[in-house]
């Protein structure tokens, strides 16, 4: 079994080992996402200049410590913990465009993140049932009330995306989620309750966006 404390929590060791400039223009990225629902580069051009970057060798360093990756059209693809493309895990913060989560726990991270409510809505990968997840008032809500999360990764090499994410997902329930494991012996995986993907959650991205 892998250590709970290893994957999704190297976003926020990455982020924190940042420069000081690097990571403020790192938290542009991340509220043009939640404010905007995606980020051009070339919008990020006036924070870069205010904190006296250059704007392709500061996002060359966040996609060398895997943080954010930039497509060849200049579209923000990855900001761990959103996604320009569709993931399966939908996120609508109250107040902002819905967006895309990277895997279960980062679309947990976002409402966290943003000290805003808002509802997830994903499925379970094996039965296709839906999964609600609501943050509301510092309170959460699960539909259904028996849902887990799937933490896994495979033995291949690369970025949390690569590795990861895909293996991180809302399940129906604990068997469901122990059916998928074993249906799936190249992943290696742990089922977290709901209180423990909640933390897991907070310490990975509740520092992202705080000063």
């Amino acid at each position: 079994m892998p250590d709970q404390s290893e994957a999704p929590q190297s976003v926020a060791a990455s982020a924190a080992q940042l420069p000081p400039a690097v990571r403020e223009l790192h938290r542009a990225v991340l509220r043009g996402f939640r404010d905007n629902g995606g980020v051009h580069r070339d919008d990020l051009n006036p924070t870069a200049a205010a904190l006296g970057v250059d704007l392709d060798d500061a996002l060359h360093q966040l996609r060398i410590t895997d943080l954010v990756y930039t497509a060849p059209d200049g579209q923000i693809d990855i900001a761990y913990p959103f996604s320009r493309r569709p993931t399966g895990h939908r996120v609508q913060l109250t107040g902002h465009p819905a967006v895309a989560a990277m895997c279960a726990i980062d679309a947990l991270g976002i409402p966290i993140m943003t000290g805003t409510d808002g509802v997830i809505d994903s499925t379970d990968p094996t039965t296709e049932t839906p999964i609600r997840v609501q943050l509301r008032d510092d309170e959460w809500t699960w539909h259904p009330a028996t849902a887990v999360v799937v933490i896994a990764h495979t033995d291949c090499c690369g970025t949390l995306a690569d590795t990861l994410c895909g293996s991180i997902n809302f399940h129906n329930d604990r068997n469901h989620s122990q059916s998928y494991l074993d249906n799936h012996p190249e992943l290696h995986g742990y089922i977290v309750d709901q209180a423990d993907a909640i933390a897991l959650a907070d310490r990975t991205f509740r520092c992202l966006l705080a000063s």
